[in-house]
C-alpha cells in the first residue's frame, strides 16, 4: 500500500470518529456539544488538518515524480455536443429545503457524502446542500471587510475595540427575579385593586351590636402569568480572523454576545408588548398611569408640575429604595431646566447649589435617574418614566444558558461558529392601577402623555 493510501485512510479514520461526535451530540445533547466533546473535536481536528497537510505534500511528490518519468499523452478533442442531447430539467433541490436530506434519506445519507467528501470530491447533493446553509446563515465576519472584523487585525488598534461599551442593564438587577424550572408559572394573587369599600378585593369589616348577625365577606384572587422566551444570538468567524487578531476572538466573541442579547433583554422589559415571544415591557403593562401633560404646556418639553404630579401618583408601598426614575438623555436638557414658578420668577429645582459650576444630580425627589436609550424620545409616551421596579417581575432561567462554538457548520469554509442561547420573560405584578379609599389611582408604572 503507497505511502499516499496510507496517509488518506488515517485521514478518513480520524473523520469518521469527529462524525461521530457529531452524531452522538445530535442524538443524545440535542446538537450541543460538551466541553468535553469539545476538547475531544478539537484534537481530532489538529491532527486531522496535520494529515491534510501530509497528503498535499505527498500528492506533489507524487505529481513531480510522475512528470519526470513520463510524458503526458496527448488529449483528443471531444466531439461537439449536438444541442438535441440536452435536455434541461427542473432541479428538485431548489424546492426541497432539507437540500435532498429530508425524510427519504435523513441523516443517516448526509453523514455518507461528508464521509465521502473526506476522500474524494464532495458528492453533488452535499455541495448543494452547503451552497444553501451558506446563503441561508448569512456571511461570517472576515479579515477582509473592516467592519466584520477586518479592522481587529492591525495590531495598533487592537485597543480600541472595546472603546464604546453598551449601557448597563437598567431593569433586570432591581425587578423582582422569579427562578424558572418551567417555560410558564402562574402565580395566584389577590385582587386588591381598590380601597373604595372594601380590602383584599372583598375582605370588609363591620361594627355589630350585642347578639346581632355577623355580615360575611370574602377576599378575591387572580392569578399572574409570568411564561419565558428564547433570546439568542449566533455569529460566524473566518479562520483568519481566529488567528490573526490582536484580541481573542474566541474569548471576546461570546461576550459579546451575552452583552447583545442582555441589551435586546433590557429593550423588551421596557418596550415589549408580549407578543412574538416577547416579554410585556413597562410602557405595555395593564396597570400604567399617563400623566396628562399641563395646559398650554409647550410640544416637547417636562415642566416640574408633570414631575411633582407624577410623585404623588407612585405607589411605594414596598419603598422607596425600588423607585427609580427611567429617562432617554433627550430630557436631560429639561430636566436641568426645572424650576418652581413664584410671581414672575423662578427657582431651579434639579441644578446643584452651586448652579451649572457645580457637579448635576443624577436624582429628583430622592430617586435615581437612569438614562437608558432604550426609553423613548422627549415629548413622547415613554421619554420620562417613574417605576417602582420591585413589581416587575422577571423570569430567571440562568441554568438553562449556554455559549456554544463549533467548526462543524461551515467546516470547508474555514468559518468557526458561536452562538449564545439564553431564556427570558418579563411581566408586571400588577393587573390595574390601584384606587385608595381617598385620593388619586396609584400604580408602579408612571409615565408622561404626548407633548406635542
Amino acid at each position: 500500500m503507497g505511502r499516499l493510501r496510507k496517509l488518506q485512510e488515517a485521514q478518513g479514520k480520524l473523520h469518521e470518529q469527529m462524525e461521530a461526535i457529531l452524531v452522538a451530540a445530535e442524538t443524545e445533547d440535542n446538537g450541543a456539544m460538551s466541553d468535553e466533546r469539545l476538547e475531544e473535536y478539537d484534537k481530532l481536528q489538529e491532527q486531522y488538518n496535520k494529515q491534510a497537510t501530509a497528503i498535499e505534500r505527498e500528492k506533489q511528490h507524487e505529481d513531480r515524480r510522475e512528470k519526470l518519468a513520463t510524458v503526458e499523452p496527448r488529449k483528443t478533442t471531444p466531439d461537439p455536443v449536438r444541442s438535441n442531447d440536452i435536455h434541461v430539467g427542473k432541479d428538485r433541490l431548489a424546492d426541497d429545503p432539507s437540500g435532498g436530506y429530508g425524510d427519504h434519506c435523513g441523516f443517516g445519507a448526509f453523514a455518507a457524502d461528508v464521509k465521502e467528501a473526506a476522500r474524494n470530491p464532495a458528492p453533488e447533493r452535499l455541495r448543494k446542500w452547503d451552497t444553501a446553509i451558506q446563503s441561508a446563515a448569512g456571511d461570517g465576519m472576515t479579515s477582509t471587510v473592516g467592519s466584520e472584523g477586518g479592522y481587529l487585525i492591525p495590531v495598533q488598534f487592537g485597543a480600541l475595540i472595546d472603546r464604546i461599551a453598551l449601557e448597563a442593564a437598567v431593569v433586570r438587577p432591581r425587578a423582582t427575579k422569579i427562578p424558572m424550572s418551567s417555560q410558564r408559572v402562574n402565580f395566584p394573587c389577590v385582587d386588591d385593586t381598590s380601597h373604595s369599600t372594601t380590602v383584599f378585593g372583598g375582605v370588609r369589616a363591620y361594627f355589630r351590636s350585642e347578639e346581632a348577625l355577623l355580615t360575611e365577606s370574602k377576599p378575591a384572587f387572580s392569578e399572574v402569568e409570568l411564561s419565558i422566551h428564547k433570546l439568542t444570538g449566533l455569529a460566524y468567524v473566518s479562520g483568519e480572523m481566529l488567528d490573526w487578531s490582536p484580541v481573542s476572538i474566541d474569548a471576546w466573541l461570546p461576550q459579546k454576545l451575552a452583552q447583545a442579547i442582555a441589551w435586546k433583554e433590557d429593550h423588551m422589559f421596557i418596550n415589549g408588548n408580549g407578543g412574538s415571544g416577547e416579554p410585556v415591557g413597562l410602557l405595555n403593562s395593564t396597570c400604567i398611569l399617563s400623566i396628562a401633560k399641563e395646559k398650554g404646556q409647550v410640544a416637547a418639553t417636562i415642566v416640574f408640575e408633570n414631575i411633582l404630579k407624577m410623585d404623588s401618583r407612585i405607589w411605594d408601598g414596598s419603598g422607596r429604595g425600588s423607585i427609580v426614575w427611567i429617562a432617554n438623555r433627550t430630557c436631560k436638557k429639561q430636566l436641568s431646566q426645572l424650576h418652581l414658578v413664584i410671581g414672575a420668577a423662578g427657582i431651579p429645582v434639579f441644578l446643584p447649589a452651586g448652579g451649572a459650576v457645580g457637579q448635576p444630580s443624577e436624582t429628583l425627589y430622592g430617586y435615581p435617574i437612569l438614562w437608558t436609550e432604550h426609553a423613548q424620545a422627549l415629548g413622547t409616551v415613554g421619554d420620562l418614566l417613574l417605576c417602582n421596579l420591585a413589581e416587575y417581575l422577571v423570569g430567571d432561567a440562568s441554568s438553562k444558558t449556554r455559549s456554544d462554538r463549533t467548526i462543524a457548520l461551515k467546516f470547508d469554509y474555514d468559518q468557526t461558529a458561536y452562538r449564545v442561547i439564553t431564556y427570558t420573560g418579563g411581566v408586571m405584578s400588577w393587573r390595574s392601577a390601584f384606587t385608595p379609599q381617598h385620593g388619586d389611582t396609584l400604580s408602579p408604572i408612571l409615565s408622561l402623555a404626548t407633548r406635542s
